[in-house]
């Protein structure tokens, strides 16, 4: 066979008489508006603390609005005090959860700064719940741009998003104040930047995904693994294209990721002598859980697998209320899971490894190519196997706690499988049509 002549990728420029009006920016903004209209609505129906660990989480945002300056965990306040934004008493005795960056929390307590005096008595917590809606459409874009570069087109590259959007989990996430909508939307974007720049090597679009991954890494801790993904992502781009910038992306993003991560991890161990939560983690699992003895699953002194305990915690994480890709059990009987949403995993598994076998086969011929689906499927279930293990051993170190939100890493990952199942089987590398008059 012979071998194709060597392609030099540069970075585009646009045209001259490129067009200044993007055709697909109507539906992205009719689609980021519709779900951002959708998340305010349901936010404005829940009362405070009627999402979960609502006013653990806005603890911080009470302190910051009152006093403009982050509390030490269990020294501050010194006098208990009425929460401006709920009305809540806020002491210093109070669990929260300490320990981990808190660039929401500044982000909702800018807005409470803004907007919280108009709102009626009490009900200053909506300005900090705002902060979430703003993040809302981002994520909704980045999951439509997530869509089209992993290869859906036509109706399927709007549909498929929305119905990822529609998953009752996710449109709840970004009602209320809490930290994994801000984790979970740097990590859509995240992903969505970098498939953008290796289709298009564009110096401004390798800078924006190393500072979103900065945002990623000063989020929660749950969500690295995504990182892992991408360097898979990376490497694959560099063995299948050596002409591919890989230097020149590695650069900027580590300068982006450092621009962002430094100082808001730096701020966040100068403070409380950790940028992971772990702290907290203990301390709550102290709070709450005494003298009781917490069920082993694994590596247990009876058995290596404790099998009642773990069909138990995965069957409740699986039909968790936070449960990523699942539906709340709120709204759907449990009969639900058993005949939508099992059936809708299995088949995505199954459908997953026969398109992989195919394109396994047809190695060679197409060469290393061929090995994207395959790829993406075996990051795919192996992050997500990786993700339910440490829950596991989590819940078996500190609180028992089977709960689907863990998961929420893999949600943008999962649109990015189907995608590249369904979609135009093109390696992402492929240069876009503004780029093919600039290859040689």
């Amino acid at each position: 066979m012979e071998s194709s002549p060597p392609v030099r990728i540069v970075e585009a420029q646009p045209a001259a008489n490129a067009p200044a009006f993007n055709a697909r920016a109507v539906p992205y903004a009719i689609v980021a508006a519709c779900f951002f209209i959708l998340v305010v609505a349901w936010s404005l129906v829940i009362p405070f603390h009627g999402a979960p660990d609502e006013r653990t989480h806005l603890y911080l945002v009470e302190y910051l609005y009152r006093f403009g300056a982050v509390p030490t965990p269990g020294v501050d306040p010194a006098e208990p005090f009425i929460g401006d934004l709920s009305g809540w008493p806020v002491t210093k005795d109070q669990f929260w959860y300490f320990g981990l960056p808190y660039l929401n929390s500044l982000g909702a307590a800018g807005l409470s700064a803004l907007f919280a005096d108009i709102l009626p008595q009490n009900y200053g917590y909506i300005a900090a719940r705002a902060f979430n809606w703003l993040l809302a459409p981002v994520f909704a874009v980045a999951l439509l741009v997530t869509a089209r570069a992993a290869g859906l087109r036509g109706a399927l590259a709007y549909l498929a998003p929305v119905a990822f959007l529609l998953v009752p989990q996710a449109t709840f996430l970004f009602s209320y104040f809490n930290a994994d909508a801000f984790a979970l939307t740097v990590t859509a974007l995240s992903l969505a930047l970098l498939l953008k720049a290796l289709a298009n090597p564009r110096t401004d679009t390798m800078l924006f995904f190393g500072l979103s991954c900065g945002l990623l890494v000063s989020s929660k801790i749950y969500f690295y693994p995504a990182l892992v993904f991408f360097a898979a992502l990376i490497g694959f781009q560099w063995l299948t294209v050596r002409c591919f910038p890989i230097v020149r992306l590695l650069t900027l993003t580590l300068v982006g990721a450092l621009a962002v991560a430094i100082p808001a991890l730096g701020t966040t161990y100068a403070h409380f002598g950790e940028f992971t939560g772990i702290q907290g983690q203990i301390l709550f699992t102290e709070m709450h859980i005494g003298d009781q003895t917490t069920p082993c699953f694994i590596y247990c002194s009876s058995a290596l697998i404790e099998t009642q305990n773990l069909l138990w915690w995965l069957s409740t994480a699986s039909k968790s209320f936070f449960f990523g890709l699942g539906w709340m059990n709120v709204f759907l009987p449990d009969v639900a899971y058993e005949v939508f949403f099992f059936p809708l995993v299995a088949a995505l598994f199954l459908f997953s490894i026969a398109i992989s076998v195919r394109e396994l086969v047809r190695v060679r011929a197409d060469g290393l190519a061929a090995l994207w689906v395959p790829l993406i499927t075996v990051l795919f279930w192996s992050m997500s196997v990786a993700v339910i293990l440490l829950n596991i051993i989590g819940s078996q170190s500190l609180l028992p706690q089977p709960q689907g939100r863990y998961l929420y890493v893999i949600f943008p990952f999962a649109l990015f499988l189907f995608a590249s199942l369904f979609g135009r089987r093109r390696p992402p590398y492929e240069p876009d049509a503004s780029l093919r008059g600039k290859l040689a």
